[in-house]
């Protein structure tokens, strides 16, 4: 009897000891999660040659917020906005110091990506069309539709 009694209770604790080694560990995500699209400056010299510019002084304010992303930012060459994960359509206000400002209109698809476990879900998104007011802009151009956690550039803005 005593032989039976110590093999039960053998087993009952192999079971609680693998019951508790299965549950999944707590981790922390070390994946990235932010996405955001990402405009290069540039300029068309003589000849139509292409050459990264620097824009002295850019403002950028999402149209219908409160809060801008950037105030008054210096020497900037590129910038790192993030899409409307709610709506198709993001639009920023963007001023380049005193020569001027634009509208930037953005039209995207979004899809959800599943990270993992601990990470949960980003937004992706496929950049349909850009376009500006083209007060001080010349031009805007799609270059890679794909916007993911990646630090890829999008688009490409002219002046």
């Amino acid at each position: 009897m005593k032989y039976k009694f110590h093999i039960f209770l053998v087993v009952i604790l192999v079971g609680v000891a693998f019951s508790f080694s299965s549950c999944q560990k707590e981790e922390t995500c070390l994946l990235s999660k932010d996405v955001t699209l990402t405009l290069g400056m540039y300029a068309i010299i003589k000849d139509s040659v292409e050459v990264d510019t620097t824009i002295a002084v850019l403002s950028a304010i999402g149209v219908g917020l409160n809060d801008s992303l950037y105030s008054s930012a210096q020497e900037v060459s590129f910038v790192r906005l993030q899409l409307n994960p709610y709506q198709d359509e993001t639009k920023y206000y963007l001023k380049f110091g005193n020569k001027g400002s634009d509208t930037l209109s953005i039209t995207s698809k979004r899809t959800l990506k599943l990270l993992s476990e601990t990470c949960g879900f980003i937004t992706n998104y496929q950049v349909l069309k850009a376009t500006s007011s083209s007060n001080y802009i010349d031009s805007v151009y799609v270059i890679n539709t794909n916007v993911t956690n990646e630090t890829t550039e999008h688009v490409k803005i002219y002046f």
